[in-house]
Formats: structure tokens, C-alpha cells, sequence
């Protein structure tokens, strides 16, 4: 269970590998810290997009538009998933903050590489740090760890979420927890009229459309759809856990994290709308939804005290399901 962790290149970028006996991760801290790899070896299944299939991996300007320039991979969303101005009153009201947070697109600081990958990145727009570290707790464990810290004098408000994206051949299920039967769909009508426009609740996992056929929404559809749909769990609905079950190559991935310090969760499915493979991307928050000036109008926004510091978890464990 020992792991190695060595200096690579990736798509020419200076890239990290962890690696032991059942798991690879690769990532590159030059381009937002992004982790590139997730790779079970029991199985050879690579559970990441990878830039073959979506876009060239380069590094992008801050500010960057993300679904014109994704390359697959996990990023974190930070301090916004929409491109807003901060609403909170004071100083920094109304700064700007592009598509997608901003560290996605700024270079991270390896800070320590004993026995996990430690990285950090100091905010631009709003004054914060940001930490992850990646360790591999087992043979079939990755572990992510985070740490926030509120650098400026004034509270900070903020929406996290992790954003992998993971590659899903058609037919691929999502596993919720069984409590789980209604979900908000968060994307305009432009994006799938049966789903209803933003704020609709639908059934879940099955729903009936308007011509009366039966729509699974647990399950990956075709590319040649070239459409996408994002849900949210219900925002009082407390989610610890999802799963990938893939039948055609019989692999299964497992996501855990703290519902105290992330209380919301959301599911982004590519069905051909952005790259030329199917993905889905879980993502826990800490905000509901997308929209940092929507979730601060409702009060669901995550809060630091100045000089304060928030941590928090995500697990993952491949060829584990719960049922």
C-alpha cells in the first residue's frame, strides 16, 4: 500500500503521479491543480475524461471561458460555478468572478509531496487560500482533502464545488441514496424541455415525458443526443454518497464526503453537448445552486469568519458500491 509519487510530463506540462499497487493519480499544478488521472488498476479503467476526448490540454488565460476550453479532468470550482459579480455588501461587492470560479485557471503551489500532494492557491478577486491535498488511503482509496482560510477582514461567502469530470460510456447508472426521489432540474428549457424550466422539481430516478414514454434519468444516454442536464438534490435533503456502475466493463466508483461542510450536491450529465464522450460530473457544494448571487438571495451560502478556516473531505473507492 506504499505510495510512489514521482515527477512526470503530461501533455508537457509538469505533472505529480501518485501511485501504489491498485491506483494512479495524475495531476498538474501549473493549470489549476487539476487532477488529470484517476486510474483503476485492477481493472485498467480510466475513470477521468481525458483531452482526447473533449479538448486539447493547454493552459488557459484567467477568466477563461470553461465550456468552450474543457479538457476533462477534476478542477474546482472556486468561488462561483456562474460567471457573477460577488453580491455580498462591503468591500468586495460586486467584483467580478469568471466562468467557473477563478482557481481553475491559475497555476497552484506544490507545497508538499511526502506521501500525498499538497497544493495551495491564494485568491485573485476576493482575498482567501485555498488547499488540497491527495492522498491514497488503500488500494482502492483516494482521499481528497481541503482547506479554506479567509484572509481578509470581512466575512467571505462562497460557493465551492469539486467538479470531475468522469467518463461514463452510454448506459453507465447513477446510484443515489434510496431517500432520494425528487431532484431540481437547474438548466433553462433550452437544454431539455422535459426537464421543465430552472427550478423544477422532477421524480427521480424515472419520470414520465409529455408524449407519455418513460425517461430514466439515473442512466447515460447516447452522444448523439448532443444535449447536457444538471439536477440538484433537494436543498434540505441531507446526500453523504453517490455511485458509477458501469455493466460494459463491470467497474463501479463510489463518492463519500461530510454533509456538515458540504451540504448540497449536484449531477452534471454530457450527453454530446461539450466533448465527443459521455461524462458525468458528481459534484458536492457548499452552495444551492450554480448562481453565487441566487444562493446569497436564499441563504444558501457557505460563510468565513475573518482569519477563519473551513476543511473538508471527499473519498472515492472504485469497485465498491452501496446499495
Amino acid at each position: 500500500m506504499q505510495t510512489a509519487i514521482r515527477n512526470i510530463n503530461w501533455h508537457g506540462f509538469d505533472a505529480l503521479s501518485l501511485e501504489n499497487s491498485g491506483v494512479r493519480v495524475v495531476l498538474v499544478p501549473k493549470t489549476g491543480g487539476r487532477i488529470v488521472s484517476l486510474f483503476d488498476k485492477s481493472c485498467d479503467r480510466e475513470w477521468l475524461l481525458s483531452p482526447d476526448q473533449s479538448h486539447s490540454y493547454q493552459r488557459l488565460a484567467y477568466g477563461a471561458d470553461f465550456n468552450s476550453n474543457t479538457s476533462g479532468g477534476w478542477d474546482e470550482m472556486f468561488p462561483t460555478i456562474l460567471a457573477g459579480n460577488y453580491p455580498v455588501p462591503g468591500k468586495f461587492s460586486d467584483v467580478a468572478l469568471p466562468d467557473h470560479g477563478e482557481v481553475w485557471t491559475m497555476p497552484w503551489s506544490v507545497e508538499d509531496t511526502v506521501g500525498q500532494v499538497y497544493l495551495t492557491v491564494q485568491g485573485k478577486a476576493l482575498p482567501y487560500r485555498l488547499a488540497r491535498s491527495v492522498t491514497l488511503a488503500g488500494d482502492h482509496d483516494v482521499c481528497l482533502s481541503y482547506e479554506l482560510t479567509n484572509l481578509c477582514d470581512d466575512d467571505l461567502f462562497y460557493l465551492w464545488a469539486a467538479h470531475p469530470q468522469f467518463a461514463c460510456a452510454p448506459g453507465c447508472r447513477i446510484l443515489l441514496p434510496p431517500e432520494v426521489r425528487e431532484v431540481t432540474n437547474v438548466l433553462p428549457l433550452e437544454w431539455g424541455e422535459e426537464w421543465g424550466p430552472i427550478g423544477t422539481i422532477n421524480p427521480w430516478p424515472v419520470k414520465v415525458g409529455s408524449n407519455g414514454k418513460i425517461i430514466r434519468q439515473d442512466v447515460v444516454r447516447s452522444t448523439q443526443l448532443k444535449t447536457g442536464r444538471k439536477f440538484y438534490i433537494l436543498p434540505d435533503q441531507e446526500v453523504s454518497w453517490a455511485a458509477l456502475s458501469d455493466p460494459e466493463s463491470d467497474t463501479n466508483l463510489l463518492m463519500t464526503w461530510d454533509t456538515v461542510s458540504i451540504p448540497y450536491f449536484g449531477v452534471w450529465i454530457d450527453e454530446g453537448a461539450l466533448n465527443q464522450a459521455a461524462s458525468v460530473a458528481f459534484e458536492p457544494s457548499s452552495g444551492f445552486f450554480d448562481d453565487i448571487t441566487l444562493a446569497w438571495n436564499n441563504r444558501r451560502l457557505s460563510v468565513l469568519k475573518p482569519g477563519d478556516t473551513n476543511t473538508w473531505e471527499i473519498n472515492l473507492t472504485f469497485n465498491s458500491l452501496r446499495s
